[in-house]
């Protein structure tokens, strides 16, 4: 994982503090939550859902998520761990 946080560094930086709690929220929350749950909203102070689903979309546009099962992923295991670990 050392070698990829130069990378992941970088990813981060390019992205809007929406996207970001976006990401943490994907990463942290267990697998039965949805995302777009009232809970998941205030837990994880993400915004109203009209802007949540602009910033899921945003994700997957740049890869770095992909909707799987109606629900959203983290593609990169160690992008999420990386994630997880920082946040």
């Amino acid at each position: 994982m050392e070698r990829e946080t130069s990378s992941y560094d970088n990813i981060w930086s390019l992205l809007s503090l929406k996207q970001k709690k976006t990401l943490i929220a994907l990463s942290k929350r267990l697998p039965q939550e949805k995302i777009f749950s009232n809970n998941s909203i205030i837990k994880y102070n993400i915004g109203p859902v009209s802007t949540l689903q602009r910033v899921l979309n945003g994700l997957v546009k740049k890869e770095l998520i992909d909707k799987v099962n109606n629900n959203y992923e983290i593609l990169d295991i160690i992008f999420k761990k990386w994630i997880q670990r920082i946040y």
